[in-house]
């Protein structure tokens, strides 16, 4: 596999997309193929976005291994290579990490996301060994997702970056970290050997540093908005995309701490609502975090859309 080609199209907005399900909780299969479909015919292609199948966003951690697979398949083949795609192997299993990397290279994706070992404490050399296990046994890119709020507090530091980059098959990172210093000395020094993710509020500091990624959860239903706020990152209109950024990005971000802090847990519920408000397959959340919006929680997220110039049907 080529993977230098693999950094240079993991480009533009990343969207982690939800997984749409029926009332009695099996994936939507056709509802998914259609949410695929929508994002391609709206600009997420080579060289302009990248999807990111059957991750958190999409309640993997809710999935068995057969759902994720047969999500993961449903994806790629709905892809059809046009654009680039990225899905999740994490699991405590190592084996379940290595068995869905292979899965994910055998369905024709780009990379597989992957966060340091969880559950039990870490060092850096036990993440050391971890992703040089999996780069050994697979044939795919993969992208080291920094997660110290699943790692007991564990980041990713500068040395371990370092020894990380030589691995050839490690082609980006989704990357924030507690400590801001490390966060942007990291991007400066490594962005021209891998590809960033930036996975924080807000990407500026992280494109003027050579970033070539932002996470674009609200690009699960207003696609051409999260394209816009890339384009102009990448060609340094930067107060611009700060603007944009206020638009729709951060009131939805401020909107999710809200109902997080009033009970609403889990990521199901907080991306299908805006999508069901567009008139995107969804349906509710996997339990145990199938929660419903208040009737006030759904006027404010509501009024958010709508003043970001979005079409409701709801």
């Amino acid at each position: 596999m080529d993977y230098i080609k693999i950094k240079e199209k993991l480009i533009g907005p990343a969207v982690s997309i939800a997984t749409p399900m029926k009332d009695n909780f099996e994936i939507d299969l056709e509802g998914l193929e259609h949410n695929v479909n929508y994002l391609i015919s709206n600009g997420f292609v080579n060289n302009k976005g990248v999807i990111m199948a059957v991750a958190a966003a999409g309640e993997a951690p809710s999935l068995t291994l057969e759902e994720r697979k047969t999500a993961m398949k449903t994806v790629a083949e709905t892809a059809k290579g046009k654009v680039p795609l990225v899905t999740s192997a994490q699991d405590p299993s190592l084996e379940n990490v290595i068995k869905l990397a292979k899965y994910a290279e055998e369905l024709g994706y780009d990379a597989v996301q992957i966060s340091p070992p969880f559950y039990f404490p870490v060092n850096s050399e036990v993440v050391y060994q971890f992703f040089e296990n999996i780069s050994k046994k697979t044939d795919i890119g993969i992208m080291v997702y920094n997660t110290p709020w699943v790692n007991r507090g564990y980041n990713i530091d500068l040395r371990l970056m370092e020894r990380l980059v030589k691995i050839e098959n490690i082609v980006s990172f989704k990357w924030r970290n507690d400590n801001e210093i490390t966060y942007l000395e990291a991007i400066e020094k490594f962005s021209l050997k891998i590809s960033f993710l930036d996975n924080t509020l807000s990407p500026v500091p992280a494109y003027i540093l050579g970033a070539r990624m932002y996470l674009a959860i609200p690009a699960n239903f207003a696609p051409k908005y999260s394209l816009h706020i890339h384009e102009l990152l990448v060609n340094k209109r930067y107060e611009e995309a700060t603007k944009e950024l206020f638009k729709l990005h951060i009131p939805y971000y401020e909107w999710i701490s809200e109902v997080e802090k009033e009970g609403i847990l889990g990521e199901g519920t907080i991306i299908k609502a805006p999508m069901r408000m567009v008139g995107l397959p969804s349906g509710p959340a996997r339990p145990p975090y199938n929660f419903t919006l208040n009737d006030k929680q759904r006027r404010r997220l509501y009024d958010i859309l709508i003043r970001a110039g979005l079409n409701l049907i709801e």
